[in-house]
């Protein structure tokens, strides 16, 4: 392929990888630079594809073959976590994926995957919805082209009826604060579209906190819609009953030691437990003094992870607090491995056993460290706040 030739096919690539939402230059001869979600770059040698064009593509096909490429690669990233691009293009093969989207194409429904196991809907009415189908998927292995139709059908018909449930709440959803709970969602799950159509917000650095109604027999997130009708009430107050109502469930707090540092696990058999990250004074004033705050992770639904900080070694608490949530996020239903901060605020220093206030979020802010113990070196990264206050320690220690 001749130089002016390559450079053709790269600006086809660049173009089909804008048209997927993803932004990227050509990097001659036979390469594409992308720029991933969190800010980082990732340089691909595409030589294989532009050999494949020079000697077999007609130059009207290109387009065409240049969307193939970047459906390959939006779905190896996103097989390994990364979300980048539009969706996920389930492969030619993934016969139990297709005929799942077949069966909301045929309702009259628009999905598409965002994970392997990750399904988006925007219904016909305007209603949007994330599934998560691996159940789905581990029920269709080997199962026949008949057998796949059926039970994506059921799939696709009791989402619907979970759908049509939610838009029913209306003012008795809204109205019954006693039916609301506090539920922890990672920031991939809610799309920037699902996020406008239910009770959400951002509770720390890639976590959202969202209104849930508990049914005997689920548990569906609370739409904008039902909490906006006639007996409307302020979001923050929503939030506040589902905290209180949240706290209010079963849950026992156990004390651990790992290397040295002080852990307390707070866990439960629901998926509420992110709600007592609104009163982490309650459990912490004998440990370590309450102005250090502590290290929070919320790994999956039913654990808060809480390190006391200043009770033994900082450095060691965020590598043991880092260990911990990485091995506890490879559970069912994973929220995040990341480990925050938790700086209390005066009046949860002045009190710590308060209940939540009706615009409480308490503050937490992303820190991690990286710790070579050959090298015997260590990288901290944190706010300012953070820095200052592990100076400290380390000067105490």
């Amino acid at each position: 392929m001749g130089s002016g030739m390559q450079n053709g096919f790269g600006q086809v690539m660049v173009a089909a990888f804008a048209d997927a939402r993803i932004e990227a230059e050509y990097v001659p001869p036979a390469g594409v630079r992308v720029v991933l979600p969190d800010g980082r770059y990732s340089e691909m040698d595409l030589s294989a594809a532009f050999q494949h064009v020079a000697a077999e593509v007609p130059e009207a096909e290109h387009p065409d073959f240049a969307a193939g490429v970047v459906r390959g690669m939006m779905r190896s990233f996103r097989r390994s976590g990364i979300r980048i691009g539009t969706h996920y293009p389930p492969p030619a093969d993934d016969a139990a994926g297709h005929a799942l989207l077949d069966a909301f194409r045929q309702a009259g429904h628009r999905p598409l995957f965002e994970e392997p196991d990750v399904l988006a809907v925007e219904f016909g009415d305007g209603a949007k919805g994330v599934l998560k189908v691996d159940r789905y998927r581990a029920a269709a292995e080997g199962a026949s082209e008949q057998e796949l139709r059926g039970q994506a059908a059921e799939f696709a018909a009791a989402a619907m009826r979970d759908s049509a449930r939610m838009r029913e709440q209306g003012d008795h959803a809204a109205g019954e604060s006693a039916a609301l709970r506090l539920r922890l969602y990672p920031e991939g799950m809610l799309t920037e579209e699902l996020r406008g159509s239910v009770v959400t917000r951002p509770l720390a650095d890639g976590v959202w906190e969202t209104v849930a109604v508990d049914h005997p027999d689920s548990v569906q997130p609370l739409s904008r819609r039902a909490a906006e009708g006639p007996n409307a009430q302020p979001f923050d107050r929503l939030f506040q009953a589902a905290v209180e109502n949240s706290l209010a469930e079963p849950f026992e707090v156990s004390e651990h030691e790992m290397n040295g540092v002080k852990l307390l696990h707070i866990g439960g058999d629901h998926f509420y437990m992110a709600a007592h990250a609104h009163v982490l004074g309650r459990y912490l004033g004998r440990y370590a003094p309450l102005e250090n705050g502590a290290l929070v992770s919320f790994p999956v639904p039913q654990v808060v992870l809480v390190n006391p900080f200043g009770a033994g070694h900082p450095i060691a608490a965020m590598e043991a607090m880092q260990d911990l949530a990485a091995s506890f996020a490879e559970g069912d239903k994973p929220i995040s491995s990341q480990v925050f901060w938790w700086r209390p605020s005066a009046a949860e220093q002045a009190d710590p056993g308060r209940a939540p206030a009706q615009d409480h979020r308490p503050d937490l802010r992303r820190v991690r460290v990286e710790v070579d113990h050959e090298a015997k070196s260590v990288s901290v990264y944190g706010d300012e706040d953070f820095r200052a206050l592990l100076d400290r320690l380390m000067s105490e220690g």
